[in-house]
């Protein structure tokens, strides 16, 4: 997965979140990953198209299963606290792995 295919995961599952009318802690926690990812990629520091599962020890491929997995889950609050908090944590070691430098 690339830098660019996770911020469009991240900024898909944001817009998800949105739609179903849903403000908690965890989206707030996606929201400020997705806009600082958004910042790092507009400074340009990084290569938005390298391959973060080559390059780290991060299986960053299993954002899409989750991401597909949080659409699911809107009426479980534990649950989809859950999933967001493996998609933070997953995308989140995958960038700074990749030398991306998020907070």
């Amino acid at each position: 997965m690339t830098i660019t295919e996770i911020s469009s995961l991240l900024d898909q599952a944001l817009a998800d979140q949105k739609a179903k009318g849903l403000d908690d802690d965890k989206r707030l926690k996606l929201e400020l990953l997705t806009l600082d990812l958004r910042r790092q990629i507009r400074l340009g520091v990084f290569n938005t198209l390298k391959d973060l599962d080559a390059v780290t020890a991060v299986d960053t491929a299993q954002l899409s299963l989750l991401a597909t997995n949080l659409k699911a889950e809107t009426q479980n609050t534990q649950r989809r606290g859950e999933i967001l908090e493996k998609i933070l944590g997953v995308a989140k070691a995958g960038l700074r792995a990749a030398g991306v430098p998020i907070a």
